[in-house]
C-alpha cells in the first residue's frame, strides 16, 4: 500500500512572524460570492477597523482570474478621494474562498483631521502644467494628473499624481501644492546590459547550441555571420500576418508586433512570400528572433492554461535604446512595448534578453502594477530571470544557469547567475542581486519538480502580487499556488529551497496541518492499478458524501468526480499512460493525498 499522505491541506501557511516584511499580509477563512462587491467591503470593513469609519470607500481597480483562483485589488479612498499607495489585494479561489488579503499604506483613520474641499480649491489656483515642467524630461508629456490623498504624516494633504508615458518612456510623479517633488518612479523594466512564416532563429543562443563560452572564435564580432553558428540555426513556423491587399507578408500577430520606435532606425522586416530566413548579420535577423520567442513562449503558458496572461499585443523594437546595451520593457499607459538594445551583443539575438523582458510584461498584466519599493523590483527581476532560465534550460542544459549566456559574460557585461551563493536579505544593495536571490530559489524548485510544475507555481503567484511584496511574502503565495494547483503535495520542496535562501525559516510548515491518529482513508491494491490489470481502491470509514480529483505529476486533472453517500471509491488505470499521479480524495471534514504510479 502506498504511504498516506497525513495532512489535511488548507489554504493557511506560516512565515516569519518577527520579519517586518509580512506585516499587512493575512489568511482569514471566509467564502464571499464572486461578484458581490458589496458582502466584500462589509468583510473589509469588518477586517480593518479604519475602514468602517464615514466617508471611506473601496474602489475595484483591477481583477485578474486564472485557471484556479481570483484575484481583486482595490484602493481605499476618503471622500471619493484615492489614498495615495493604499490598496487592497484580496486572493481567492474561484468559487469565493478566500486565500490573503494583502493591504498596503498606513492606517486611514488621520484623513478624517483634513478638509478635503479647501485643499482641491487650493490646487484649482496652481498651475500643473508648470510644475510639471520642472521635472519632466523636454520630450515628455502629461497623460494624466490624479489628486491624491497623501496620510504618510500626521498632516494628510491633497497631493497631484502626474503621469507621463509614451512608447519609449513610463514615469509617474507625485507633488504637492508647493511644487515640492514627494516620489518619483520609473516604471520601465530594463535589463543591464493570420498565416505562417518559415523563419531562422536561434533556440535559445548560438552559445548554449554550440555548448560553448564567449571566447575566441565564439564572438559577437560586430553581427558578423560566422561558419560555426550555421549548426545554431533552427527553422521554425511563426503565426504571422498576410495582407491580400499587396501580397506582403508582416511580423505581426494576436500577441506582438514588431515595428520601430527609437533610434537607430531600421526598416521593419517584410516578404513578399512566407519565408524570413535572414542570418545575423541581416537587419531581419533580430525581428524575427523576438518575435519568435515571445509568439512560442505566449503559446506556451496559454498551453498551461494562462491564456488570459498578456492576452493582448504587445509592440516590440528589436534594434532600439539609442544604440545602448540595454532593453526594457513600457506599460506605455496601457499599450505595452519592448525595446531591445543593440549595443555589444544585439539584445534580440538571446532568448534570455528576450523572455526577461517579456515576463516583466506579464507580471504587469497580471496585477496592473504600478509603484514598487526596491524589494517588490527586485523581486520582479528575480521572476523575469527565473521565467528566462527556465526557457533556456528547457531548450538545452548546457550552462542554463548563466542568465543572458550570449548577451553576457563577456566583454560587454557580466550576466548574471541563477546559483547565486548570496542569502535573504541580499549583502548587495540592489534590486538585480535581490533577484539572483529569487531566481536561484525557484531554479532549484525547478531542479526538483520540473518546469511544467514550477512555471506554474510562478505563473499563478504572479497574480497574488501587490506593489510592494517581499520575497518572504512571495514564496508564502507559492505556497497558496502549490495548494490551488496541486493539493499542497510539494510544500517540502518549496519550504526547504527558501529556507536554504533564507526567505523562509524552519518555521515553514502548513499551521493547520492535522495528522490522523488513525487512519481515516485507505488505499487498496495499488499494485493492480500500477500494473494496469485492476482497480485500486479507497476505503472511508463511514458511508460520505465526496468528491475525487486524479492528477497527473504536471497537475493537469485526469479525472473528477462527485459520490454521493459511498464508503468505497475504485479508480481504475486502464486508460491512463505510464508515469505518476496523485489522487485526492475531499469530504466536508477532511482531505487526503494518495500517490499512485502506473507502470
Amino acid at each position: 500500500m502506498m504511504k498516506q499522505c497525513l495532512f489535511l491541506i488548507l489554504f493557511i501557511f506560516s512565515l516569519i512572524e518577527s520579519r517586518a516584511e509580512v506585516n499587512g499580509l493575512y489568511f482569514p477563512k471566509k467564502q464571499i460570492e464572486p461578484g458581490d462587491t458589496k458582502a466584500m467591503m462589509q468583510f473589509l470593513s469588518h477586517y480593518f477597523n479604519d475602514l468602517a469609519q464615514s466617508d471611506i470607500q473601496l474602489k475595484l481597480v483591477y481583477e485578474k482570474k486564472t485557471r484556479a483562483s481570483l484575484h481583486s485589488t482595490y484602493s481605499i479612498l476618503y471622500k471619493n478621494y484615492e489614498i495615495l499607495h493604499a490598496s487592497i489585494k484580496v486572493n481567492s479561489t474561484i468559487d469565493g474562498n478566500v486565500m490573503s488579503i494583502k493591504r498596503e499604506g498606513k492606517d486611514v483613520k488621520n484623513c478624517a483631521l483634513m478638509d478635503a474641499s479647501s485643499e482641491l480649491y487650493t490646487w484649482q489656483k496652481i498651475d500643473i502644467e508648470k510644475i510639471s515642467k520642472q521635472y519632466l524630461q523636454a520630450d515628455e508629456v502629461v497623460k494624466n494628473v490624479q489628486y491624491k490623498i497623501d496620510n504618510s504624516s500626521e498632516s494628510p494633504k491633497l497631493v497631484a499624481e502626474i503621469h507621463s508615458w509614451s512608447s519609449t518612456y513610463d514615469n509617474t510623479w507625485v507633488v504637492d501644492s508647493d511644487g515640492n517633488l514627494l516620489h518619483h518612479f520609473d516604471h520601465s523594466r530594463h535589463v543591464f546590459t493570420d498565416t505562417l512564416i518559415h523563419a531562422k532563429v536561434f533556440n535559445p543562443d548560438p552559445l548554449t547550441t554550440a555548448n560553448q563560452s564567449y571566447g575566441g572564435i565564439f564572438i559577437d564580432n560586430n553581427d558578423a555571420n560566422a561558419s560555426w553558428m550555421n549548426a545554431t540555426y533552427f527553422l521554425v513556423d511563426i503565426p504571422a500576418t498576410f495582407d491580400t491587399g499587396n501580397s506582403t507578408f508582416y511580423l505581426e500577430n494576436d500577441f506582438v508586433m514588431i515595428d520601430e520606435l527609437e533610434s537607430p532606425t531600421i526598416s521593419i522586416a517584410t516578404s513578399l512570400d512566407e519565408n524570413f530566413l535572414f542570418d545575423r548579420s541581416m537587419s531581419g535577423f533580430e525581428q524575427v528572433n523576438a518575435f519568435f520567442h515571445i509568439t512560442n513562449y505566449h503559446d506556451y503558458i496559454s498551453s498551461l492554461g494562462y491564456d488570459t496572461l498578456m492576452d493582448r499585443q504587445i509592440v516590440v523594437d528589436a534594434h532600439g535604446q539609442f544604440g545602448a546595451d540595454n532593453s526594457v520593457f513600457n506599460r506605455n499607459g496601457g499599450n505595452p512595448t519592448l525595446i531591445f538594445g543593440t549595443g555589444g551583443v544585439d539584445d534580440a539575438e538571446d532568448a534570455d534578453v528576450i523572455l526577461h523582458e517579456y515576463a516583466h510584461a506579464l507580471s504587469w498584466d497580471a496585477n496592473n502594477n504600478s509603484n514598487f519599493s526596491n524589494e517588490r523590483a527586485g523581486l520582479d527581476e528575480g521572476l523575469a530571470d527565473y521565467f528566462a532560465t527556465s526557457y533556456s534550460r528547457s531548450q538545452q542544459n548546457y550552462h542554463w544557469d548563466s542568465m543572458f549566456t550570449w548577451d553576457g559574460h563577456n566583454q560587454f557585461w557580466g550576466g548574471r547567475t541563477a546559483v547565486t551563493a548570496m542569502n535573504y536579505p541580499a549583502t548587495i544593495p540592489n534590486i538585480y542581486a535581490t533577484g539572483e536571490i529569487w531566481n536561484c530559489a525557484m531554479s532549484a524548485i525547478w531542479g526538483d519538480l520540473g518546469q511544467i510544475v514550477t512555471d506554474k507555481l510562478m505563473l499563478e503567484t504572479l497574480h497574488f502580487l501587490t506593489d510592494n511584496a517581499s520575497l518572504p511574502e512571495a514564496a508564502t503565495y507559492v505556497l497558496q499556488a502549490d495548494t490551488i494547483l496541486f493539493a499542497g503535495m510539494h510544500t517540502s520542496t518549496i519550504c526547504n529551497r527558501f529556507q536554504q535562501k533564507n526567505i523562509f525559516d524552519s518555521n515553514c510548515k502548513p499551521t493547520a496541518a492535522k495528522e490522523f491518529a488513525v487512519s481515516k482513508f485507505e488505499l487498496m491494491n495499488s499494485l493492480g492499478f500500477a500494473q494496469g490489470n485492476s482497480d485500486a481502491m479507497v476505503q472511508l470509514p463511514e458511508n460520505k458524501n465526496c468528491e475525487i480529483v486524479l492528477m497527473d505529476i504536471s497537475g493537469n486533472k485526469i479525472k473528477t468526480q462527485a459520490y454521493q453517500a459511498v464508503r468505497q471509491i475504485r479508480i481504475s488505470s486502464k486508460d491512463l499512460a505510464s508515469g505518476m499521479y496523485f489522487l485526492q480524495i475531499k469530504t466536508k471534514d477532511d482531505i487526503a493525498v494518495f500517490k499512485l504510479n502506473k507502470f
